[in-house]
C-alpha cells in the first residue's frame, strides 16, 4: 500500500520552512533511506523555491508518493508557464567546490532525479519528480518527454 501526503501553501519565502519540515517528516516517519531522503529533499526545496521566489505563482500543492521502491513528487502551482526539464541547465566547468553560487540548482534537480517530467494543465504547472530508493545506474537522470496536451 502507498504511503501519502498533500501539503498546500502560499508561493513565499516564510512557507518554504514549512514545506521542509513537512517533508522531512514524511521522511522519517516511512524511514526512507538517508541519503535518498537528502536528494529528494534538495529537489524539493528547490523547485519550490524557484517557484516562490522566481514566479509569479500565488499557491502551491505538494503532493509525495511513497510506493513501489520509489518516492513521488508532484508539484503544482499557478504560475506563469515554466518547464524544468528543458530549462538550460549550465554544466560545471570544475568541482562542484569552486562554482559559483546561484544557478545550480535545477542542475543538481536534474542530476539527482531518476525520472523529472513537467507538463501545463490549463492555469497549471505540474511537475513530478521520481526519485528510486533502489540500486541505482550511474546515470541518474532520465527525463520523459512532454505529456501530450502540452
Amino acid at each position: 500500500m502507498a504511503a501519502a501526503a498533500t501539503l498546500k501553501l502560499a508561493a513565499t519565502r516564510d512557507e518554504l520552512t514549512r514545506c521542509d519540515a513537512w517533508f522531512q517528516a514524511f521522511a522519517a516517519a516511512h524511514a526512507l533511506p538517508e541519503r535518498a531522503a537528502a536528494e529528494v529533499r534538495l529537489c524539493l526545496h528547490e523547485l519550490a523555491a524557484n517557484i516562490a521566489l522566481h514566479g509569479s505563482a500565488t499557491r502551491i500543492c505538494l503532493r509525495v508518493v511513497l510506493e513501489r521502491g520509489q518516492v513521488v513528487i508532484t508539484i503544482i502551482d499557478d504560475s506563469t508557464p515554466f518547464d524544468p526539464v528543458v530549462a538550460s541547465t549550465a554544466p560545471l566547468s570544475g568541482p562542484l567546490e569552486d562554482a559559483a553560487i546561484g544557478g545550480l540548482g535545477l542542475h543538481l534537480v536534474h542530476r539527482t532525479a531518476d525520472v523529472l517530467a513537467y507538463r501545463r494543465r490549463g492555469d497549471w504547472n505540474e511537475v513530478r519528480l521520481i526519485r528510486r530508493l533502489g540500486q541505482r545506474t550511474a546515470e541518474a537522470s532520465v527525463r520523459e518527454g512532454r505529456s501530450a496536451g502540452n
